[in-house]
């Protein structure tokens, strides 16, 4: 649906681009609840304490710079947004503008 859309602008505005910011949190999130279930079997299973650790710190590296990148995301489809409904009302402005000159 959304690579119907024929405008950036459309995409902003369209309710499942937020929603798709919103499925990656929630995959982000059930990794690290899936990370830390493994956890605990590692540790039930006397796995080397030193190993989960560097198996810890890998899987959670990824899971921050996942985090990172969907809130720089968000920022920027914000800051797009705002530049792009000010566009709007500049231009909207220099037709009211236009027209009451005429």
């Amino acid at each position: 649906m959304l690579a119907l859309l024929q405008t950036f602008e459309e995409w902003l505005d369209h309710p499942k681009s937020r929603l798709h910011l919103i499925h990656l949190k929630e995959h982000i999130a059930e990794t690290e609840r899936a990370r830390k279930e493994c956890e605990v079997e590692k540790i039930a299973a006397e796995e080397d304490i030193e190993a989960i650790n560097k198996w810890n710190f890998k899987i959670e590296s990824k899971i921050n710079e996942a985090d990172s990148n969907v809130r720089e995301l968000k920022a920027s489809l914000d800051i797009i947004k705002d530049e792009t409904t000010q566009k709007k009302e500049e231009k909207e402005l220099e037709f009211q503008r236009k027209l009451f000159e005429t």
